[in-house]
């Protein structure tokens, strides 16, 4: 006899008895030995239910384990809040519960004022407290767990903010799912703490909270920097005088500031959400486009950071120089883009009517005739106009940046190096200076300098202007040439009537020396006549009538007496006249330049015999007593002139 060992729909084997045949009672035996089985598959259930019971007690204890120390190393705080007084009355019990079903009825529009209207009935009835908490809670509230232990969400929620936790856990009937809500919590030590709490809820009435608390008061200190920061930034950006516009990768506008708006004529909101293109030429549009295309598929630009002079438009259809400078930036995994602009128009204009004006001026130096060079701090020269190239046979590009001192003769080029060394940071001032041409002539030149200083004071460049003066000095050089033969003229002249007075002097002494001469051989020959006669007894008183005649007729004895005076003045003339040619040769040697030991009474002895009487007007001259000492100087007499 065999029968299935089977509880709870579940087969545990199969029970087999042997029996002899032929008893009396086979269905009684059959009956016992089935309630058998049942008994042994029930203990047999039995015993599985209760190793399975063992099992999942055990998994459950091993989970509670795992989800315990997960808890417990959260860095949030993890608790669990008992939402009504558990010691509540049947009919407080139905009143709850009503006012929580109308909670759950109200549509999504009318939550709030439902919950404002039921939370008076429900506050009376509202427990609060924290019947669990993990080890973050200590360290963030700063209370010990076993006080965490009993709690009330009261002692721990701000005052203000007290009402606010209590219609948070209501709106927990509105739908099964978690909230969020910010608020500030009391610490033990009464500090304030700003807290993001997510709770869901859980569990039959009384009904439970649980939920997370996470310290956000440094998130929300950073926040208030942050946003502190973006005010003040965004103060800063709408006050900038040039306009600062952003856009996102499909080129649409997301940013516009105050500037932005006056330069272009868009008001943000008109503007904002737009393409950019609508500040941009048509013709410029499909360029535009195409850099952006670019940019977006591979991330290489060469735009960036690298100032940009464009063209824009305005709303009213103008166009107007803009200077651009553009700077790429990624939120999101998207690129932005955002340019600084300003307005260039004026400064086009100051451009343009600058190179007006130095073309204006430039004309002018070129064409004027006189060399114009500029010559740098380190005495190179950076530019010439073209007369001056001309003017040294030069073409313009061999004489630029080139050492001045290269074109200049030796002794020029020595006083332009020591007049440069000497400028300082300012002022001006003119030099003679000797160019040497590229045929090997030289150019006399007046030059005229100018320095030019920077921003810093400090010596920058010298404008020179170069005169040339060569035919000036040639005829500066025959005028004084002239001018000295006009003044020899003169003092030959005056030297002349000077030799001339003790010449008609000593030609009158040798005439009269002549005259008297030629009586007295006259006399001495009637004299031999007479020595004759008297040696011969022949006509001797005639021959001494003769004599006496004679004597008396050429007044002999005045000859005699007046010869030796006359003599003598010859020899003082003669004297005067050696005189006057020695200071003439004196003065028409040619002076030394090196110094040497002179007398210079002697200088002025020669000068006063030169000159005393050369001229119209005789000179007075006045003597002093002593006589100066020998000095060392330079002699070289030279007649001034326009004087005498």
């Amino acid at each position: 006899m065999s029968v299935r060992l089977e509880h709870g729909g579940k087969v545990f084997g199969l029970l087999s008895v042997s029996i002899p045949a032929g008893p009396a009672n086979e269905k009684e035996e059959l009956s016992i030995f089935e309630e058998i089985a049942g008994d042994i598959s029930y203990a047999l259930y039995s015993l599985e239910m209760e190793e399975a019971r063992k099992r999942a007690e055990k998994a459950l204890r091993e989970s509670e384990e795992r989800y315990r120390n997960f808890l417990e190393t959260l860095p949030d705080m993890v608790y669990t809040l008992r939402i009504f007084r558990p010691d509540i009355t049947l009919e407080e019990k139905e009143k709850i519960l009503n006012c929580i079903d109308e909670i759950k009825s109200a549509n999504e529009d009318d939550v709030d004022g439902v919950i404002t209207g039921v939370s008076d009935q429900l506050l009376p009835f509202i427990d609060g407290t924290i019947l669990y908490s993990n080890k973050m809670a200590s360290a963030i509230l700063g209370y010990s767990l076993d006080r965490l232990g009993d709690i009330n969400m009261a002692e721990i929620v701000a005052p203000e903010y007290l009402e606010t936790a209590l219609n948070f856990i209501l709106t927990l009937f509105v739908q099964d799912s978690r909230h969020n809500l910010e608020y500030e919590l009391m610490t033990a030590n009464g500090d304030r703490i700003i807290v993001n709490v997510s709770a869901n809820l859980i569990g039959e009435f009384p009904f439970y909270s649980q939920g997370v608390v996470r310290d956000i008061t440094g998130h929300k200190q950073m926040e208030k920097t942050l946003k502190e920061s973006e005010t003040r930034f965004r103060a800063v950006v709408e006050s900038a005088p040039d306009a600062i516009v952003s856009i996102d990768a499909r080129g649409n506008v997301i940013f516009w500031n105050h500037a932005a708006e006056k330069i272009f004529g868009y008001s943000a909101d008109e503007i904002i959400g737009k393409p950019v293109t609508r500040v941009i030429p048509e013709r410029f549009r499909e360029p535009y486009q195409k850099a952006m295309n670019r940019v977006i598929s591979t991330g290489k630009t060469t735009i960036i950071g690298r100032p940009l002079e464009l063209d824009g438009l305005k709303k009213d259809g103008s166009e107007f120089p803009l200077g651009l400078s553009i700077a790429s930036w990624e939120s999101g995994g998207q690129t932005f883009f955002t340019g600084l602009i300003h307005d260039i128009t004026k400064r086009k204009q100051a451009e343009r009517a600058l190179r007006e004006s130095e073309e204006r001026y430039r004309t002018i130096v070129d064409t004027i005739n006189e060399g114009f060079m500029v010559i740098d701090s380190k005495k190179i020269l950076t530019y010439c106009n073209d007369w001056m190239a001309h003017l040294l046979g030069y073409p313009r590009d061999e004489l630029l940046n080139r050492p001045v001192e290269s074109f200049l003769d030796p002794l020029s080029a020595q006083n332009f190096l020591e007049r440069f060394e000497k400028r300082g940071t300012a002022g001006g001032g003119q030099l003679e200076l000797t160019w040497r041409k590229k045929n090997g002539g030289l150019v006399l030149s007046l030059t005229s300098y100018k320095s030019v200083i920077d921003d810093k004071e400090l010596f920058h460049e010298w404008l020179a202007a170069v005169t040339d003066v060569t035919r000036l000095k040639t005829m500066e050089a025959r005028l004084g040439q002239a001018q000295k033969l006009e003044a020899v003229g003169v003092l030959a002249a005056g030297i002349a009537h000077e030799i001339n007075t003790p010449t008609q002097y000593i030609y009158s002494n040798l005439e009269f020396i002549a005259q008297g001469t030629r009586h007295l051989a006259e006399l001495a020959g009637m004299s031999q006549q007479l020595v004759e006669a008297a040696n011969s007894d022949k006509g001797v008183k005639e021959k001494i009538g003769e004599i006496e005649n004679l004597l008396k007729d050429r007044d002999i004895s005045y000859f005699i007496e007046e010869i030796p005076g006359a003599l003598s003045g010859c020899v003082d003339g003669l004297s005067r006249v050696s005189k006057i040619v020695e200071s003439m040769r004196y003065f028409s040697h040619p002076g030394e330049k090196k110094k040497s030991i002179m007398d210079i009474n002697q200088a002025l002895e020669n000068a006063i015999t030169i000159s005393k009487k050369a001229g119209s007007f005789p000179a007075r001259v006045s003597r002093f007593r002593g006589r100066v000492k020998p000095v060392a100087a330079e002699y070289n007499c030279q007649r001034q002139p326009g004087h005498r």
